[in-house]
């Protein structure tokens, strides 16, 4: 499995959920809403709805989607601004 150092080394952004205590990175393909909730509960994607998922799934104290890694451009200056947080659950 890829760690969200290896996504950052490859430019890519993730969003670690987790199920059953384990994470899952994902990879955003085209940031479109609901794109990583409907692929993973989907019959025809994974068939694992995203723990508290109250849309897709079961509902739960709250939605374990998190975004643990963002890296952009700042859209005046152009430089780097990265954002970094651990999932607090």
């Amino acid at each position: 499995m890829n760690t969200a150092n290896q996504h950052k080394q490859n430019g890519k952004l993730s969003s670690a959920t987790t199920v059953q205590n384990q994470s899952l990175l994902l990879p955003f393909k085209t940031g479109r809403t609901h794109q990583l909730r409907i692929h993973s509960a989907h019959h025809n994607g994974m068939n694992m709805p995203i723990v508290g998922d109250d849309l897709y799934g079961q509902k739960a104290e709250r939605l374990h989607l998190h975004a643990q890694y963002l890296g952009l451009a700042h859209p005046v200056t152009g430089e780097p601004m990265i954002f970094e947080v651990d999932a607090d659950f």
